[in-house]
């Protein structure tokens, strides 16, 4: 009988999954926690810099973080957040989440999910049951929280284990409550949390990047009229972005963008060694044993690096897709070309069934970063209602969307799993490994030093002058793809081609 379990990763030795493409959690107890687990934009880099001189400003802020999708821009965020909650000498108090927005909220919206992610949080803390005793305020807004407007909450014995004063299975009535109102317990609400030893409070915005595309109006309707309440006193309000959010919505706001702080912290993906590095210490987190299996090779990872152009959640999806579609009868590290071959095929199942004009535009726009209908035009000398069906279409099969705006032109882009596509057309793979592999090419082009006759890695070195580490892995890759055979053991080691 086939073994069945949830866990995948057990089998190479692994606690859980080291390409969980969630954000780094702010929680100690989780397995990857983000004061382990984060790497890269140290505090000395320009990124981190800026934000810490935002933050040291008293009284509060209002500011944007912006990059492309999959950066790791919360992952950043939530590592400034934890740095002043836990290691600041004026320690900010910030929820244990970041705060989605939603496309149809009203100014009531917005401060009641501010409410409740802050009462989400003292009910957390070590003395929460004397802090929640001590405040009606922190009790009414605890009640709130467990509704929506209107509605009613059946109280049995208590929320969360604190008693309110209302008899076990009472039903209460949560009267409308008005925006002034939720204001004001807000702003008293952030009082109270400065009496417990805070300096202020440090809220995280997600979402907007996907509201800006989906209503720009909307979304600069929705900053007009929560402008007053980004004045609180002690409050730092953090909005998560995409690149240009800041001067596509907040720069034509004369009223909001005088609140804002002057311009975006940009973020650029992190380099292809801080990759590898923050994989290799998901790996060291994750490990149950010192002998764990690495799942894959990590000339994989920066091969995914060049088509993914650095965004670390891209890469990690990729492999958090690819290791549970891949039947090992054992646990071993996947070869690179044979986990590229295996990506491309499963790409390529996502368009087996398009038209053909759908296919080829794919397959041409996968090779762009982004691309026009006019481009799409001009390339396929097609009219531009025929462009703009088959982009639809593409769209609705969420194989491609909408990147952003640029004067009067819509800028597309491709679904990130998708741009492996032109590496494994046809005409483009007589030797997969040698086509798709940088390292592997390199490797196969240094054979000609010695491809007259035996050798050992003494004189492959010699001949190629590359570093020793360099050779050994150059040699171990030949071998595994069947390109050199290797006889004898230790020092007598000799390679000769297959």
């Amino acid at each position: 009988m086939v073994k069945l379990a949830q866990d995948v990763w057990e089998i190479y030795g692994l606690k859980g999954n080291p390409f969980d493409v969630r954000a780094l959690s702010l929680l100690q107890e989780s397995l990857l926690p983000i004061s382990k687990a984060f790497v890269g934009r140290t505090m000395d880099s320009k990124e981190s810099m800026l934000i810490t001189n935002i933050l040291r400003n008293p009284g509060g802020a209002c500011f944007v973080v912006e990059g492309e999708i999959g950066v790791g821009k919360t992952s950043f965020l939530n590592y400034h957040r934890f740095l002043w909650e836990n290691e600041a000498r004026d320690k900010l108090f910030t929820p244990c989440k970041e705060i989605g927005v939603a496309l149809n909220w009203s100014l009531k919206d917005f401060l009641m999910a501010i409410l409740d992610s802050l009462i989400s949080k003292v009910v957390t803390l070590r003395n929460a049951k004397n802090i929640m005793k001590n405040s009606e305020l922190l009790q009414e807004i605890l009640m709130l929280s467990k509704v929506y407007f209107g509605k009613t909450l059946q109280i049995e014995g208590g929320v969360n284990g604190f008693h309110l004063g209302i008899g076990q299975n009472e039903t209460v009535s949560v009267p409308d409550v008005s925006e002034t109102r939720l204001l004001l317990y807000f702003r008293e609400m952030v009082n109270q949390i400065k009496r417990l030893g805070y300096a202020g409070v440090f809220l995280h915005f997600d979402n907007m990047e996907l509201l800006g595309k989906q209503g720009a109006p909307a979304l600069r309707l929705f900053l007009e009229n929560i402008r007053d309440t980004l004045q609180t006193s002690d409050v730092y309000f953090a909005f998560v972005g995409y690149r240009g959010f800041f001067s596509d919505i907040i720069a034509p706001l004369q009223r909001v963008r005088s609140i804002f702080f002057g311009y975006p912290i940009n973020l650029a993906p992190l380099s292809q060694q801080e990759v590898v590095e923050a994989i290799e210490k998901r790996y060291q987190l994750l490990a149950k044993v010192p002998s764990f299996i690495r799942p894959v090779e990590n000339d994989l990872i920066a091969y995914l690096y060049n088509i993914f152009g650095g965004k670390i959640r891209f890469i990690m999806d990729a492999m958090n897709t690819l290791i549970p579609n891949f039947p090992l009868p054992t646990p071993t590290t996947l070869k690179a070309n044979i986990a590229l071959e295996l990506l491309g095929k499963m790409a390529q199942e996502r368009i087996a069934n398009l038209t053909k004009n759908e296919r080829r535009l794919l397959e041409f726009a996968a090779t762009k970063e982004a691309f026009t209908n006019k481009q799409l035009c001009q390339r396929f000398k097609m009219p531009a209602p025929n462009i703009a069906r088959v982009l639809k279409n593409l769209q609705n099969l969420n194989l491609v969307y909408i990147g952003y705006s640029a004067g009067k032109y819509t800028y597309y882009k491709v679904n990130e799993e998708i741009r492996v596509i032109p590496r494994f057309s046809n005409t483009q793979r007589p030797d997969l490994a040698e086509k798709i592999m940088p390292s592997y090419a390199k490797a196969l082009q240094t054979l000609t030093c010695v491809a007259n006759h035996s050798f050992q890695a003494a004189d492959y070195q010699h001949a190629t002058q590359l570093p020793p580490s360099t050779c050994r892995r150059y040699l171990k890759m030949l071998v595994d793809q069947g390109k050199l055979q290797r006889l004898g053991q230790g020092r007598a080691t000799i390679y000769k081609l297959a």
